[in-house]
């Protein structure tokens, strides 16, 4: 409980770091402004109460500058219209009572900060073991009452969203939203805690991390990841960087008595390296338990990524069966979740591309001129007219033998680096497959 105590104290500064950071890549990537600009509205207001609760933990500072930390404060009071605002727009929702709520939320946050700059919801400074912070005053409960209602309106007018909306993009936008608010409220309301006196350690400065981190993703990224495998690489990067750093600082921390300010810096060093390490440096630990996750929460994804390993490692051997095009146009299909597969092979001394197999719902011309652009998504004129969203190609040192296309993922999801690697390693036996006929 200590070090989580004393780590607190230097995460709320690099929670307001962080928050500004995510301001600038999202303004500078931003693939829908509408969407960018409430995302920022939301990351400015968390910075600002991520840098209130750095300062008040430093001795001094808040008896010393009141009338600035109660004006800061501000920005936190302001905060749940803001965020309720931000699920109307990720939702699309047109309701005419979200709009209501919208403009009664502001309302009600314009009251709530009269009271606060009349004094009466907060009243003094309480002491905890990593600073000090404000006292809940008379009507501080009305302001706790009042934040969590309008987010989880917010949540669950995604959720309504989730339920009847038709469109991916949109669905799958709500869904990281849905995540980054379910695990953002519990840990920002422990500062509400601390505001009472209790001996909780306040972390809202690591909440206000994680929803600004996947907020900022889903903001910027064109094409999103699928939400349960960014879920499953979130888990096994947090495990991996625990079983690989944990150990060190805490035989740190245990065999040296250290100044409590130097304990918490060496905390926050050391989850940060962690955090880098586990990118750079363990990328062998992370993926073993990233495909233990995958194995154990979902197997029938896993048993379909491992059926087109096997197909690819068969396409080699002779002989090869009859229906060979039919079953890895479908392994493929089935494994990476796509709505169709296609794929073209040229005939000899053909000038076009044939369609040889297709699986699933794909626009499939009979022959193709030459092959789309082969990147990822495609990019080609001929492929987006067709809706196909990667192209492979098969090819023999220089010579196109053809190419996969593949459609977007049922959730409107990107398909991972990973997967493309998959499908590249896929096309290279194809093409040593047919050489070999």
């Amino acid at each position: 409980m200590k070090i989580i105590h004393l780590a607190s104290s230097y995460f709320s500064l690099l929670a307001a770091a962080a928050n500004l950071l995510a301001v600038t890549v999202v303004l500078a990537g931003a693939k829908d402004r509408q969407l960018g600009g409430s995302f920022v509205g939301i990351a400015l207001c968390m910075a600002a109460w991520n840098t209130l609760w750095g300062l008040e933990s430093m001795p001094g500072f808040a008896t010393s500058h009141p009338l600035f930390v109660r004006l800061m404060a501000l920005s936190g009071l302001i905060m749940p219209p803001i965020v309720f605002h931000g699920a109307v727009i990720w939702s699309g929702s047109r309701a005419r009572l979200a709009r209501v709520l919208m403009i009664a939320g502001y309302l009600g946050a314009a009251g709530i900060c009269t009271l606060h700059l009349e004094g009466l919801l907060v009243d003094g400074f309480v002491s905890h073991p990593s600073g000090s912070a404000a006292h809940a005053g008379r009507y501080y409960s009305l302001f706790c009452v009042f934040t969590v209602a309008w987010v989880c309106l917010g949540l669950g007018l995604c959720w309504q969203t989730a339920r009847e909306s038709t469109n991916q993009d949109i669905l799958l936008r709500v869904r990281y939203w849905n995540l980054a608010t379910c695990i953002a409220l519990p840990l920002m309301a422990t500062n509400f805690l601390v505001n009472y006196g209790l001996p909780v350690p306040p972390l809202g400065g690591l909440g206000s991390i994680f929803v600004v981190a996947v907020l900022a993703y889903a903001a910027v990224r064109h094409r999103l990841m699928d939400i349960n495998v960014f879920v499953l690489r979130m888990g096994a990067n947090v495990l991996s960087g625990m079983l690989v750093v944990l150990p060190l600082t805490a035989a740190v921390l245990w065999s040296q008595d250290l100044p409590t300010r130097t304990g918490g810096l060496l905390v926050v060093s050391c989850l940060l390296v962690a955090a880098l390490s586990n990118l750079l440096m363990f990328s062998r630990v992370r993926a073993y338990v990233e495909q233990e996750l995958d194995r154990s929460f979902r197997p029938a994804r896993y048993a379909a990524r491992n059926a087109i390993r096997q197909l690819s490692a068969e396409l080699v051997q002779l002989p090869k069966p009859s229906n060979l095009a039919e079953m890895l146009t479908t392994h493929l299909m089935d494994g990476l979740e796509v709505s169709g597969v296609a794929l073209y092979l040229r005939p000899a001394h053909a000038p076009d591309f044939a369609l040889a197999s297709k699986a699933g719902t794909i626009e499939t011309p009979p022959a193709v001129a030459c092959p789309p652009t082969t990147t990822t998504p495609a990019t080609s004129p001929e492929a987006a007219a067709l809706g196909w969203d990667t192209c492979i190609p098969v090819r023999s040192r220089d010579t196109e033998l053809g190419f996969l296309a593949l459609t977007p993922k049922r959730t409107a999801a990107a398909i991972e680096g990973a997967e493309v690697t998959l499908l590249g390693i896929v096309a290279a036996q194809l093409a040593i497959a047919l050489q070999n006929d």
